[in-house]
C-alpha cells in the first residue's frame, strides 16, 4: 500500500518533532551536567593564592623512569633514590637480595633464609657487612658531590 503526499508530510513532521524533542533534551541534559560541575568546580584563575599553591603541592607526576628496578626471587622492587640504586648495583648479589628483602619489602632475617636458601645467621652477617658497605659508597658519593 502506497502512501499518499498528504501521509508521507504528516510522518515527515512527525519526525522533525520527535528529532526536536530530542534535541532539547539533550541540551537540557548537557546544561544540567554543566551546573552541577560549576557547583564543584573552580577555574585556576578564581583560586586563591593559599588554595592554587595547595592543589601544585598534592599533585607529583610519577614515571617508570624515576625509579630503579631490582628483581629478587621473582619480586620487582623499585629503588626511588638513584644514588642509593647505584650503591646497591655495586654490591654483591647475595648481600643487595638480603638488603632489599629486609629494608623493602619488611621480611626478618629467618624469612629472608628461608627465601635464599640460607642460614639465618649467615643472613645476618651479610645484611651488617652490605650496610657497612652502603654507609662507606654513601659517604663517598658525598664527598664527591661536594
Amino acid at each position: 500500500m502506497e502512501l499518499t503526499l498528504f501521509q508521507k508530510e504528516t510522518i515527515r513532521h512527525q519526525f522533525d518533532c520527535f528529532c526536536k524533542k530530542v534535541l532539547r533534551g539533550e541540551v537540557k541534559d548537557y546544561q544540567r551536567s554543566m551546573m552541577a560541575r560549576a557547583r564543584h568546580e573552580k577555574l585556576f584563575s578564581e583560586l586563591s593564592d593559599t588554595e592554587e599553591k595547595r592543589c601544585w603541592i598534592e599533585v607529583e607526576d610519577e614515571y617508570p623512569s624515576d625509579k630503579v628496578p631490582f628483581i629478587v626471587s621473582d619480586v620487582v622492587i623499585e629503588v626511588e633514590n638513584h644514588q642509593l640504586a647505584g650503591i646497591l648495583q655495586s654490591l654483591p648479589e647475595e648481600k643487595k637480595n638480603i638488603v632489599l628483602l629486609a629494608y623493602f619489602l619488611g621480611m626478618n632475617d629467618g624469612e629472608i633464609a628461608q627465601t635464599l636458601h640460607m642460614v639465618r645467621r649467615t643472613v645476618n652477617y651479610q645484611r651488617n657487612s652490605a650496610l657497612q658497605e652502603i654507609k662507606k659508597g654513601w659517604k663517598n658519593a658525598k664527598s664527591n658531590t661536594q
